[in-house]
């Protein structure tokens, strides 16, 4: 029998966390490869599509967000059908973008042992073996679905859930940091052009932001609540998740600005950075706002 469907959307939950830890630190380790000294080494075709993994990780890590604001905005946090569907479809999208990314990078590492055309045969092979793991199986042993109907929850399921929810996109924002703090120690950083260093230092000071806004709830639910699981916790945690949503989104087209500019100059890095920005928007508030309004 198929589990009840706040099950489901909690296994969901639980699952997108699971996989987005991968995607985040990989995305970690793409914006600190362009500070390496080996980066200007590489083949400009190489170059390029060090930035065309880095928009791939940034979409896949967006994807594996999403779920916590459109489980907030459009299901209220409770279990509905609805919610489950797009963890699923989220979560399987952003895995073929994962290896897609995985692929490119697997091709970078090998281009100066193999030469362009046969790294990136193997980085095709790479990116081809996780999705057959992933999705072969998987679609062999498909069942047919059996959504249940929504579900209530409790004010304690919620609260559980939503600290999920802030664990799932508080990791990506201190790999971030990391990489962050770390560039400034590099020799790569000094070649920067002045507009690229103020926007470094923008993108520090957002992901600050974002960071302490997802360890509030914390110090919150001990110190203000006694550890009592009350609406007024679950209503305050809500808010400060979806409100760390805002400087993360920023603090990430921030840094693909600056990776982007050191490969294809500040204006093809400016747009491609606007587009990222936009993108998390949509897909994290805009996607969830529409969906609300559809369902009235």
């Amino acid at each position: 029998m198929a589990a009840a469907e706040k099950e489901r959307v909690k296994t969901g939950l639980s699952e997108v966390r699971t996989l987005v830890l991968g995607a985040q630190i990989l995305l970690g380790f793409q914006c600190r490869g362009a500070f390496e000294p080996g980066f200007p080494l590489l083949p400009p075709t190489a170059q390029y599509l060090h930035v065309a993994a880095l928009v791939l990780l940034v979409a896949s890590t967006a994807c594996l967000i999403a779920p916590a604001p459109y489980h907030r905005i459009v299901s209220g946090g409770h279990a509905t059908a609805g919610m489950e569907r797009t963890t699923k479809r989220l979560g399987l999208l952003a895995l073929v973008l994962f290896a897609l990314a995985l692929g490119l990078n697997f091709g970078i590492a090998l281009t100066s042992q193999l030469g362009l055309v046969a790294a990136y045969g193997a980085g095709a092979a790479v990116a081809v073996g996780p999705l057959l793991c992933w999705f072969g199986p998987a679609l062999a042993r498909r069942r047919s679905d059996d959504p249940k109907g929504d579900e209530m929850v409790s004010t304690k399921e919620s609260i559980t859930e939503l600290l999920t929810e802030a664990r799932i996109v508080l990791p990506g924002v201190q790999a971030l940091l990391g990489f962050q703090f770390a560039s400034y120690l590099t020799s790569a950083f000094e070649k920067l052009p002045p507009a690229a260093k103020l926007v470094n230092t923008g993108s520090l000071l957002l992901l600050v932001l974002a960071m302490v806004l997802l360890m509030t709830p914390a110090p919150y639910h001990r110190l203000a609540e006694g550890g009592e699981h009350t609406k007024h916790f679950e209503r305050v945690t809500e808010r400060l998740v979806l409100a760390a949503l805002v400087p993360l989104a920023l603090g990430v087209a921030g840094d693909v600005f600056v990776v982007t500019s050191v490969v294809l100059g500040s204006w093809a890095g400016a747009t491609i950075a606007l587009s990222c920005a936009c993108g998390m928007a949509a897909l994290w508030f805009g996607l969830p706002l529409m969906a609300r309004r559809h369902q009235g």
